[in-house]
């Protein structure tokens, strides 16, 4: 919704909740078929679907222990006013999108992702493929760096970076170099 608000000159999908308008996060479970892709993709993993898979299984493979429990640490509960509340916005905003589809995300199995981003995005909205789980972030985090830069650099031909606000640090800038 800020890009709709702010300028904003690209869009990066990450293990994302791709709404339609007027969607809820609530409705967007049943909406989109996630339960049954999230049981197949047990299934595939050979976890009994009378189990409940646990949170490393689910979200955290790959990454290191020491970051899985320095996350745990930091969670804190979710509001449900993003359940509740239909996306605002009449369509997709005109922002450059792409996305990064992680091919072993158990949560988001990747079927799913292909079909969700073809579905409810532009058709040519790049997908980039990245063999990581749920958290590329923390089990992947320079080869997703790479990544988001990539796009960008696509995002502008020239490869340059600026920031679209005078006297602004570039975009993926801070703290590098």
């Amino acid at each position: 919704m800020l890009a709709d608000r702010v300028p904003t000159e690209l869009l990066v999908l990450v293990t994302a909740v791709i709404a339609r308008p007027g969607e809820s996060a609530g409705d967007w479970w049943a909406n989109t078929g996630h339960g049954e892709a999230f049981r197949a993709q047990a299934t595939r993993d050979g976890i009994p679907l009378d189990e409940d898979p646990s949170d490393a299984h689910t979200y955290y493979q790959g990454v290191p222990d020491e970051l899985v429990a320095g996350a745990e640490a930091d969670v804190r509960g979710q509001s449900g006013t993003p359940f509740d509340a239909a996306w605002p916005l009449d369509a997709w905003p005109a922002v450059p999108t792409h996305v990064v589809l992680c091919t072993e995300d158990r949560f988001f199995p990747a079927p799913f992702m292909r079909e969700l981003v073809t579905d409810r995005l532009d058709p040519a909205t790049p997908v980039t493929e990245l063999p990581a789980g749920h958290l590329p972030m923390l089990s992947h985090p320079t080869e997703l760096a790479a990544i988001l830069d990539r796009a960008w650099a696509v995002r502008r031909p020239s490869g340059r970076r600026r920031s679209s606000r005078p006297g602004a640090a570039a975009p993926g800038r801070a703290g590098r170099r």
